[in-house]
């Protein structure tokens, strides 16, 4: 066993439940719930950006269109572009997810974003255009009959921070990757705030929000003896904790505990359950430690 507890599997007869519809339902004992993912970032996105302001600009007749490469984001973009600020139908082109999306490499570049590419190079050609990877993490911008290059995209978003609601306070830094042009560095040193640069990789940029990470160790004051191996910490910008921690000594193997803290300033967050508020924290948790992969879990036995 090697001193970790192997998952016990049991067979429950229940009825079917619906997954395409959200609400919570049971199935034995286990408490299901079904969300709509595309709400949820929608609301978000709504939070962070102005969308009366957008809805304004689109009533008066701005045009865009939206590439997203019969990929994930697809839904997201009807719902927001065209649903929520009001942009005409069909301004968000090849929005189907396909499990082959559709015959062509979701990259959004010149060449596999050639449709798009064709729109904003006509005489007639929208105000803006973009499109976005499988996963969108990754974009590409352009304007009429002009290509932005992400480098460049990266610094201009980085100079107008402020005049989206979610920052008007500022940013506290910018990162990029090495090969990425130093467009941005030339911003942050106007912003006067730092620039990180780091190997590519979403890894690297996501250790910048990491203020501190080590294994905790206690020299105890009165007999001078150390304590060690007492947990994993990783603590983020703002005092977000994430906290892994091995203990027991069952025959049977180990506990593994994951403690997720942060601290919330808006009132209007207060009642949220938990694990609603902690989602991004216990998200990350989950992708750093790969806990499902290496135990076989997917949830844990217990929550406190």
């Amino acid at each position: 066993m090697n001193g970790i507890a192997q998952p016990r599997v049991r067979t429950v007869a229940t009825t079917p439940f619906d997954d395409q519809r959200p609400g919570a339902s049971v199935m034995g004992e286990m408490a299901i719930e079904v969300i709509d993912p595309v709400a949820d970032y929608a609301a978000l996105m709504e939070s962070l950006f102005d969308f009366a302001v957008l809805r304004t600009l689109f009533a008066g007749g701005f045009r865009l269109c939206y590439d997203a490469m019969h990929a994930v984001t697809g839904p997201y973009a009807k719902e927001i572009l065209e649903r929520r600020l009001g942009a005409p139908a069909g301004s968000v082109i090849h929005g189907e997810p396909w499990p082959d999306f559709g015959g062509e490499p979701p990259d959004p570049n010149l060449v596999h974003a050639r449709e798009l590419a064709d729109v904003m190079g006509r005489s007639d050609a929208p105000d803006f255009g973009a499109a976005c990877d499988g996963d969108g993490d990754r974009n590409m911008i352009l304007g009429r009959r002009f290509f932005v290059t992400p480098s460049d995209s990266l610094a201009v978003l980085a100079a107008n921070a402020t005049l989206v609601p979610g920052y008007a306070m500022g940013i506290k830094g910018v990162a990029r990757s090495m090969p990425t042009s130093q467009a941005v560095d030339r911003v942050a040193q106007r912003l006067g705030i730092p620039c990180y640069e780091t190997p590519t990789g979403w890894k690297y940029f996501g250790n910048r929000r990491v203020r501190e990470g080590d294994e905790f160790q206690y020299t105890d004051p009165v007999d001078g003896s150390l304590a060690s191996g007492q947990g994993l910490r990783i603590v983020f910008e703002g005092g977000a904790r994430i906290v892994f921690r091995l203990s027991g000594t069952g025959t049977e193997g180990a506990t593994l505990r994951l403690y997720v803290e942060a601290f919330e300033p808006d009132p209007a967050r207060h009642h949220l359950d938990a694990q609603e508020a902690l989602a991004q924290l216990i998200a990350a948790a989950l992708e750093l430690s790969e806990i499902p992969r290496r135990t076989g879990r997917s949830a844990p036995s217990v929550i406190t």
